[in-house]
């Protein structure tokens, strides 16, 4: 049985440019509390346990490790050739932004080589905080290679409650009112998108010849995201059926 409040403790790993503020303060309406987090330092420093929706740019195990066996996990994949071409043009049109002046100063081709937004599915994944006495905390990687990485990632992918994809918005919210047991989120007012549409057609072939190499491991997670979410739409119609 379908209710509008939403019981479970959410937490929702933000990869920017994802449609995620859109589809966070969708969930903002059904919620006692919420703490959105900017950075994965940001989240060292606050109290996330404290909050029914944590949301925000942080880290995977950061998550994990605040909501325990009882919360609900959730994320939102968009295809990296959109998402870093909407990071590139948000950061050149926000000039408080710490990487506004290396976007005004650079092609997106250069924007990428530069290694800015290419493996951002990845690092939030498998990334882990790390912090020894007297030096700043960073966050590094928790495998030694590659591999290593993209298989732990998939792991992590599998072990959501909830896989969306930006490209099917529509269809990402209903799948995730079908999984958290709720009424379907009818209407979500879009935020924080660029003044015109971001897409490839407006790229030449190098341009995104480079994305397709610079941002190989991104890539392959979201055809593995793609796919685990082409899954649960067929099983979530088939049940309905």
């Amino acid at each position: 049985m379908t209710q509008d409040v939403i019981t479970q403790q959410v937490g929702y790993l933000h990869f920017p440019k994802t449609a995620g503020t859109t589809l966070g303060n969708a969930i903002l309406g059904r919620v006692k509390s919420r703490i959105a987090v900017t950075s994965w330092s940001e989240a060292m420093d606050a109290d996330l346990a404290s909050h029914q929706f944590i949301h925000g740019h942080l880290l995977y195990h950061q998550l994990e490790e605040t909501l325990g066996d009882d919360g609900f996990l959730m994320t939102n994949f968009r295809h990296p050739i959109e998402r870093i071409y909407s990071l590139y043009r948000f950061r050149r049109r926000r000039p408080e932004d710490p990487e506004h002046e290396a976007a005004m100063n650079v092609s997106l081709k250069e924007y990428v080589e530069e290694g800015h937004g290419s493996q951002t599915y990845l690092h939030q994944l498998t990334a882990e905080v790390v912090a020894e006495d007297g030096k700043p905390a960073q966050a590094l990687p928790s495998k030694p290679d590659r591999e290593s990485r993209l298989k732990l990632a998939k792991e992590r992918i599998d072990s959501f409650d909830h896989v969306g994809i930006s490209e099917y918005f529509d269809y990402s919210m209903l799948l995730l009112a079908s999984d958290l047991g709720v009424t379907p989120f009818w209407s979500a007012v879009t935020m924080n998108t660029a003044p015109s549409p971001t897409t490839r057609k407006d790229l030449d072939e190098e341009t995104i010849k480079t994305i397709l190499r610079v941002a190989s491991a991104d890539i392959e997670l979201y055809n593995y995201a793609l796919e685990r979410f082409k899954r649960d739409v067929e099983k979530l119609v088939g049940g309905n059926s």
